[in-house]
């Protein structure tokens, strides 16, 4: 996937811009969900430190989604919140999402994470299953799936039924990523 990063501006412009306009203003966040390699930063944007809530902004991290996560998924977490809660209080200035968001998608390394009921077994969930079933519809990949998977997990695939619960994780990921690429950019 490319694109023109330099359409693209850092949450560190964004902010610099923010405290420029607002500098007795607040910036806050907090963790809206944590897991043992998955969190929710939620961001909390104010142009008064008493005033009102101007605006919002979540982001998911996973643990092992890129190799800087394995150390900072918590900081990328919280940085990329901050980005969509300035973008959500027209703290665009480029283009709406942030530079480190489009390095991200450009790597491959976006994540999405299924959220489901915990099950006893690695085995894939419904959930996992309809999801990488109507992925596979919208990529065509119905005659080519198996070779697919097994080159995006990096082993062979024989069934659908020796993939882990983690590695649906992935290779949605990289489903989704794919897809966005087809999709004409907005």
């Amino acid at each position: 996937m490319k694109f023109d990063l330099s359409q693209y501006a850092t949450v560190e412009e964004r902010l610099a811009k923010f405290w420029a306009d607002h500098p007795n203003g607040a910036v806050i966040t907090e963790i809206a969900h944590r897991e043992a390699d998955s969190i929710i930063v939620k961001a909390y944007i104010y142009f008064e430190r008493d005033g009102d809530l101007v605006s919002t902004g979540l982001a998911e991290e996973v643990r092992d989604a890129s190799p800087v996560n394995r150390t900072s998924f918590v900081e990328n977490a919280e940085t990329s919140a901050i980005g969509r809660g300035l973008a959500n209080a027209n703290y665009q200035v480029k283009k709406r999402p942030s530079l480190e968001e489009m390095q991200k998608a450009q790597r491959g390394s976006a994540a999405l994470r299924v959220v489901a009921e915990p099950i006893e077994t690695d085995s894939l969930d419904d959930v996992q299953r309809r999801t990488l079933a109507k992925l596979v519809t919208d990529l065509g990949l119905n005659k080519r799936f198996r070779p697919y998977a097994s080159k995006v997990l990096g082993r062979e695939i024989v069934e659908v039924a020796d993939i882990t619960k983690r590695e649906a994780t992935t290779l949605i990921a990289e489903m989704i990523r794919e897809k966005a690429a087809q999709e004409p950019e907005s």
